[in-house]
């Protein structure tokens, strides 16, 4: 294994809403990073560091073995984001889901050499519908996804957790500001609407949710990187409890930043069925936990927002 000041990092999906964060953290970090991107959303997130020596990209697809074999060659640790996220994208797209997000991760593994540590996130949104009988989905409860998207990635987890040097992520709602912004993330697309329309609609307001501010994600995966071989061979749902929040919760904090018109809306049903809070406890006994907390995180969006001019694709699709 390389020194800490040398170790190279393979990111793949490393301009999409994650990617672009992290792999601004790692080399902020002093770590060599290889950029794997299909540049699929035309987006120039990583252009910045092209001056950068310890930066370098390599365009193409996940699913292209000749193009993956050279990118795991005399890398530390991969770093997979690459992935189509969302339950409409990989509704609409599922071939293309079991071939990015399952088949392609499989074959990565396959491609990486013993010693290589593998980081792959996964999503919470595997619990499927689930109530625990405690309150709390933990590491141990059952996965039993509902949409294509948490099937591909649980699916993927389980065999990957299968395999020696390997840390999977199971990610809450993650969200903030990033080069490639997302705003179809629950957070982001409330804050979008209520500045841009002045007002929201939700629907069935009592559900349970976690969050993330997408910061802590590149933390943790510096973290993890720097602690792996304590780590290695689990899972970790990755947040705090403090950001367990209803939906009522997030649309009253934001309704007090923009003060957008507020309207809760019983007749219609939430087509996404998550209704829990998460546990954290094994990600905190490893020794990270996360740092910005919901007023900082929200506000920081709301300024983000109000600020800058961005386009809401999904400005007329109702999914709350």
């Amino acid at each position: 294994m390389s020194s800490e000041a040398s170790r190279k990092i393979l990111v793949t999906g490393a301009a999409g809403y994650l990617g672009s964060v992290i792999v601004t953290h790692l080399l902020q970090q002093g770590y060599r990073v290889r950029a794997v991107d299909n540049f699929m959303y035309h987006q120039n997130s990583l252009l910045p560091h092209f001056i950068n020596p310890r930066f370098e990209c390599l365009p193409g697809d996940v699913r292209d073995r000749e193009l993956m074999a050279r990118a795991v060659e005399g890398v530390d640790y991969i770093v997979n984001l690459a992935a189509l996220v969302g339950a409409p994208l990989c509704r609409q797209r599922e071939k293309e889901a079991w071939e990015i997000n399952y088949e392609a991760a499989l074959m990565l593994e396959s491609l990486r050499a013993p010693g290589q540590g593998y980081i792959f996130p996964n999503t919470t949104s595997g619990y499927g519908t689930q109530s625990p009988v405690s309150g709390l989905c933990t590491e141990d409860t059952p996965q039993e996804p509902i949409s294509v998207y948490g099937k591909t990635k649980v699916k993927a987890e389980q065999e990957l957790l299968t395999r020696p040097d390997v840390v999977t992520f199971r990610f809450t709602t993650v969200f903030g500001l990033s080069p490639r912004l997302r705003l179809d993330l629950m957070p982001n697309d409330f804050m979008w609407r209520a500045l841009r329309q002045g007002a929201l609609i939700v629907f069935e307001s009592h559900f349970q949710r976690s969050f993330i501010h997408i910061t802590d994600i590149a933390r943790c995966v510096a973290f993890t990187i720097e602690n792996f071989e304590k780590m290695k061979g689990r899972c970790y749902n990755i947040g705090h409890e403090r950001m367990n929040k209803t939906k009522r919760d997030l649309a009253e904090k934001i309704s007090e930043l923009t003060g957008c018109y507020l309207h809760y809306n019983d007749l219609r049903e939430d087509p996404d069925k998550r209704n829990y809070f998460i546990a954290f406890d094994r990600i905190r006994a490893a020794g990270f936990e996360p740092r910005v907390d919901w007023d900082e995180g929200l506000r920081a969006l709301y300024n983000g927002l109000k600020t800058l001019h961005w386009t809401n694709p999904f400005a007329n699709v109702e999914y709350y």
